[in-house]
């Protein structure tokens, strides 16, 4: 399954915009055995920023987005789901990501 994101936020203070694209499969015949892919794609500055990764879960890469972005001087400042595949998790766990990496950076 295959679900994708366009983000709304900042790169070095200036307005900019993403896509993430989020991969959830099998990896074995084991229904445990859930690999997530992730991709972040810048889709508005020259510089064409990309992080992938793959982990055995989406907080996983959600952590590895975490310090992608802030290596690179990203905000996030909201979400919409770009794909018709939909998982409530993956999406409540983004929700909570962006909002907590705000509450974070206010700090």
């Amino acid at each position: 399954m295959i679900i994708s994101y366009f983000l709304t936020g900042s790169y070095n203070d200036a307005d900019n915009d993403f896509e993430l694209t989020i991969r959830k499969s099998l990896h074995s015949e084991d229904v445990n055995d859930i690999q997530y892919y992730a991709k972040l794609e810048d889709v508005s500055s020259s510089d064409h920023l990309i992080k992938e990764t793959e982990q055995p879960s989406f907080n996983l890469c959600l952590s590895d987005i975490e310090d992608f972005i802030r290596d690179n001087s990203i905000r996030f400042y909201g979400k919409n789901r770009t794909s018709s595949n939909t998982d409530e998790n993956i999406d409540q766990l983004l929700q909570s990501f962006i909002f907590n990496y705000k509450q974070k950076e206010m700090l």
